[in-house]
Parts: C-alpha cells; structure tokens; sequence
C-alpha cells in the first residue's frame, strides 16, 4: 500500500514537472492582440520589450538580457537564444568565441577552438524607425524559434547562440505610436512614414 502511495506521488510529481518544462510560449497574437503580419498593425517597442522578457522567463531556451541605453533612455535589449543544453556551457562558449577573435592565436589553436566552440549568429531588427518589417521579423523568428520541436529548430539550436538585438527601440515607439494613433485602416492606406522622419 505503502509503496503504490509513493509510485503514485511519483508519477504525478514526473507529470508536473513534465508540463512545467514544456509549457508553451505565449503566441504573438495573445500578446499583442494581432498575428505579426497583419495588415495595419505594429507593436510598440512598450509591447515587444515585455514581450521578450515574456519569453525569457517563459522558454529554457532563451535570456533576456540588456545591453545598454538608447538615446531616449529606453533598454536595449537582446534576446539570447539556444538549446537549454548549450545553456549549461554558455560562459565557455563566450570564451572561445573571445579566444577566437583574437588575432595572435595560432591556426592550429583557432582550428582546435572553432570544434570546442559553437556558431554564434547576431540577428538584429528595427534599425530604421520606417523600416517597421525589421523588427517585427524579429518577433515572429523569436517566437518560431522558442517555440517549434521539429528536428530543424532543435538542430539550429543545438548548434548556434542567436543573439537576437533590437536595433532601435526609440525609432520603432515614435514610428509604431505615430501609425497606431488612427484606429481606421482606411485612414491609414493614406499614411506615409516620411511625414515623421
């Protein structure tokens, strides 16, 4: 009796923490009321910093992390993305990424490193405040990353860090609140981005 009570406890502590490690991240559309894409909408740099945070707390595969200030005083952030796996050796990656930067190693060392190491790809958005595409982008490939278990994804992931960097956080909240202010999608078929640049 004694021992299918502790089986029983067991199996519903595995369950738990099955569901805990493997609950989804919250889609673009329950967050911003839209699918990334849709006509006549964009997401404020407000919306997507809590967003990425979002994701960062939600997802084993990702950190939020700032890097510095804009020149309106907003947080410039990344989004550090790879396998929960490489997350355990993510300061050793750092290291040999450093090691290979460096101009007097030699072949062989780079050669030696560069097996150790792993690819670390930067992905940015948002560069121009016109350019709304970019960090937009940005958002739906964080979410498809963290999100999807295909054999792909799980491969990408276990092979590259993605830095994921907005580019300009203080252009897209001047662009995204100056198009958002007109709630009529016909009004705004008439809108052109140079009136605010």
């Amino acid at each position: 009796m004694i021992l299918k009570k502790n089986v029983c406890a067991f199996l519903l502590v595995f369950l738990y923490l099955g569901t805990a490690f493997t609950q989804p991240v919250t889609t673009p559309v329950s967050h911003f009321g839209f699918n990334i894409g849709d006509n006549y909408q964009l997401a404020t740099f407000t919306q997507t910093e809590a967003y990425f945070k979002k994701l960062g707390e939600q997802s084993d595969r990702a950190t939020y992390t700032v890097i510095g200030k804009t020149e309106e005083g907003r947080d410039q952030f990344m989004l550090v993305v790879t396998s929960a796996e490489n997350y355990k050796k993510l300061e050793q990656y750092k290291k040999i990424s450093q090691q290979l930067g460096n101009a007097d190693i030699s072949q062989d060392e780079a050669v030696q490193l560069s097996k150790m190491g792993k690819a670390v790809v930067w992905i940015d958005g948002g560069l121009h405040a016109t350019e709304t595409v970019g960090i937009h982008q940005l958002i739906e490939t964080a979410y498809q990353l963290l999100s999807r278990n295909d054999d792909e994804t799980k491969r990408i992931l276990d092979d590259v860090i993605i830095l994921m960097t907005h580019a300009n956080p203080d252009g897209q909240e001047l662009m995204s609140n100056w198009y958002m202010r007109e709630s009529n999608p016909e009004k705004k078929k008439h809108f052109q981005f140079t009136q605010v640049v």
